[in-house]
């Protein structure tokens, strides 16, 4: 389904504007929560990447745009891409991961939060709200990988399954056609880093 500039704009809007630390932090005891039931998904015998990707699938299903929905045990919980971000910084510290959020500007016409996650000597970038990542080979890409070379990183492009937000119209969102509409080479090319926030939660 195709829709008009009007909710296009509505749902950046939408997601933009927890962007870049607007958002309120969560308590500690709410990621309390989170990780008491993200955790149930981990098992000992992941690898890091399996640990980072079943935290970011977790994340993108469990967080919402829709302040119209309920939260049982905590989840939805309700928040943007900066708050997402946060929660997974901290998902991920406890699962003994080495996390950095990625807040870029100009991206897609607004600004974006995202995460990179650190092992096998480099950074592997996941997008926790519009639910997915981009694989060249056996490997997932870095957001610099993925912008310097976008015509041969977006066809690997993996979508995470499941949401809970809405456009701007009140239909629901489908993570392919977002990741697509806002991971274009021209969008990319567009973008860049704002370095004080990339924070990381382990020394690497």
């Amino acid at each position: 389904m195709r829709r008009g500039p009007a909710s296009s704009l509505a749902l950046l809007l939408l997601l933009a504007l927890g962007c870049h630390g607007t958002e309120p932090d969560a308590p500690q005891t709410r990621m309390d929560t989170y990780w008491s039931l993200a955790r149930r998904e981990l098992r000992p015998w992941m690898s890091t990447e399996e640990r980072a990707l079943t935290l970011a699938a977790w994340v993108a299903r469990s967080g919402t745009n829709d302040q119209r929905r309920k939260s049982v045990d905590g989840v939805p919980f309700l928040g943007l891409c900066g708050y997402r971000a946060t929660v997974f910084q901290r998902l991920g510290a406890r699962a003994g991961l080495a996390v950095r959020r990625v807040a870029l500007e100009n991206f897609a016409g607004s600004g974006h939060s995202a995460v990179e996650v650190h092992y096998d000597g480099a950074w592997h970038y996941l997008d926790v709200t519009y639910a997915g990542y981009f694989r060249r080979g056996d490997r997932i890409l870095s957001f610099d990988e993925i912008q310097a070379h976008p015509e041969s990183a977006l066809p690997g492009m993996v979508v995470l399954d499941g949401s809970l937000d809405r456009w701007g119209d009140g239909t629901p969102v489908d993570n392919t056609e977002r990741m697509r509409r806002n991971y274009t080479p021209e969008h990319l090319r567009g973008a860049s880093r704002m370095p004080l926030l990339q924070a990381r939660t382990a020394g690497v």
